[in-house]
């Protein structure tokens, strides 16, 4: 508390530490973007994106088919002996308590998918929602009101807590040791999913149920919480090519906006392009990045395609550290602009201990 109170005047002692700020994690990226070797443009990508090639997206049978059956069969035999878990990316209060079909919020459906899932199996699926340090008690008293919690199999773990800087590098907000106001405080973006399933126990936990294939999905991503196809096809690729991860993509209807700008009218798209993520190659490897990374020298034309639903990812070798990329992501407090660290989550499993082999990336038909 004493190194935060000299380093960080102002700042709330106790929701740092709670939401384990990393004090010299954030001292080094200040440094950097002070001495001007860190601004959004020199950290969104290392190295050149190129686009897709022939073979990069492998598709999955179609789901009438006798080998997507097979994979089909395959998940759900994972399910019924208790070996998949899954976590949901929930930072965004609003986004995922927004009712959407039936007075059900986004966050309800994806828990139900994967209870739906789990019963159709005849096993159990422990469900992880991964919070903020802004929106936990809010999702938290959202999933009690809704009933959501009483099934006993859904656990709340927050993310790590951080601070947004100005251009020049100082902490937004500050003033002359004031308290910092509550815009000074951020999130590290959804990468930070992997520190926190290991600081916060949810990895122990994890592994203590059994848990080997853990799916990942934020909570308004096209793609299902959980799909035993996709888990199916995941096990293969894992027992036959040694694949430890693998990213669901989705074929996007539109590249509209993710929100229609008028939802009375029907010829608005409104939500079929939703921009979740993209499929690129970088160092001649495939990559996933999200979206709002790509860098201006890319063709729009050759990504806008693609979308990530939900990735899948061997338990086992997420016991080994995974280093982050780190970015700073512009964003507009009111007139002015601050600039927030941000460990992208595509971003992140360029860099996973197994990036080096076999990445699958399955076209689902949706």
């Amino acid at each position: 508390d004493d190194d935060i109170r000299v380093h960080v005047p102002g700042a709330d002692a106790d929701l740092l530490r709670t939401w384990r700020f990393d004090l010299a994690t954030f001292l080094a990226l200040q440094e950097r973007v002070r001495s001007g070797r860190l601004s959004t443009a020199s950290s969104r990508v290392r190295g050149r994106l190129e686009a897709p090639r022939a073979g990069d997206i492998e598709p999955l049978p179609a789901r009438d088919s006798t080998a997507a059956r097979d994979l089909r069969e395959l998940g759900l035999n994972a399910i019924a002996r208790g070996s998949v878990g899954i976590v949901i990316v929930a930072g965004d209060a609003a986004t995922a308590t927004l009712p959407v079909v039936d007075g059900e919020s986004l966050l309800e459906l994806k828990i139900g998918d994967a209870r739906r899932a789990a019963n159709e199996a005849g096993g159990a699926v422990p469900v992880f929602v991964m919070t903020s340090f802004a929106t936990h008690a809010f999702i938290d008293r959202h999933l009690a009101a809704r009933g959501v919690l009483r099934g006993g199999d859904v656990t709340l773990f927050g993310q790590s807590v951080s601070l947004r800087l100005t251009e020049s590098g100082e902490i937004f907000g500050a003033s002359r040791g004031a308290p910092l106001p509550a815009e000074s405080y951020t999130t590290c973006g959804h990468g930070d999913f992997f520190r926190a399933l290991v600081e916060t126990g949810a990895y122990a936990r994890l592994r203590a149920l059994g848990v080997e294939t853990l799916l990942l999905s934020s909570v308004s991503n096209l793609g299902a919480s959980l799909d035993p196809l996709v888990v199916g096809a995941f096990l293969r690729a894992r027992d036959e090519r040694g694949v430890s991860m693998l990213a669901e993509t989705i074929e996007r209807a539109s590249v509209a906006p993710i929100h229609a700008t008028d939802p009375s009218d029907p010829g608005d798209p409104g939500g079929a392009g939703a921009g979740v993520g993209v499929v690129v190659r970088v160092d001649g490897r495939l990559r996933a990045v999200d979206v709002s990374r790509v860098s201006d020298d890319v063709d729009p034309r050759t990504v806008e395609n693609v979308a990530i639903g939900t990735f899948a990812f061997d338990v086992a070798k997420l016991a080994n550290p995974v280093a982050l990329d780190v970015h700073l992501v512009p964003h507009e407090i009111g007139p002015r602009r601050a600039w927030q660290a941000d460990h992208s989550l595509c971003e992140a499993t360029a860099v996973l201990p197994f990036a080096d082999e076999v990445i699958a990336l399955p076209l689902a038909g949706r």
